[in-house]
């Protein structure tokens, strides 16, 4: 929807007033002058509109038939991602943590980072 000039002039002094109104109010009050900054700022173009919401990407998860080990687990404590770039070896990381301790133990993990940090010393040392 496109603002007229006098619109949108009418919505910004509209949202200096609920601005001022904020510092003073307090409770349920305060709630509804967020509220209504919050719509005073969406129609200003300043929201998020449903259709633009970031979108998450959930990785994907692959269980290996034989044990209902994911995928991810048995790759890890095989070693294969001991020779990874340090962003990727964290984002691996991170997709284990739901997988602890039901599939991987807490030293196992840490039995991989030291095995990764081993392998990749050269770059802690740069970093250091």
């Amino acid at each position: 929807m496109e603002l007229s000039v006098l619109e949108r002039l009418d919505l910004q002094e509209k949202a200096a007033d609920l601005l001022g109104q904020r510092k003073t109010a307090s409770g349920l009050d305060l709630l509804d002058v967020i509220d209504q900054l919050a719509n005073v700022m969406e129609k200003l173009g300043y929201g998020i509109q449903k259709s633009e919401a970031p979108k998450v990407i959930e990785p994907e998860i692959q269980i290996n038939t034989e044990n209902d080990i994911p995928e991810i687990v048995v790759r890890f404590k095989s070693g294969e991602f001991v020779g990874s770039r340090t962003d990727d070896f964290i984002s691996i990381l991170k997709t284990l943590d739901p997988f602890t301790p039901a599939f991987i133990s807490m030293d196992e993990v840490i039995l991989g980072a030291t095995s990764w940090m081993t392998a990749n010393e050269k770059l802690i040392r740069v970093a250091a």
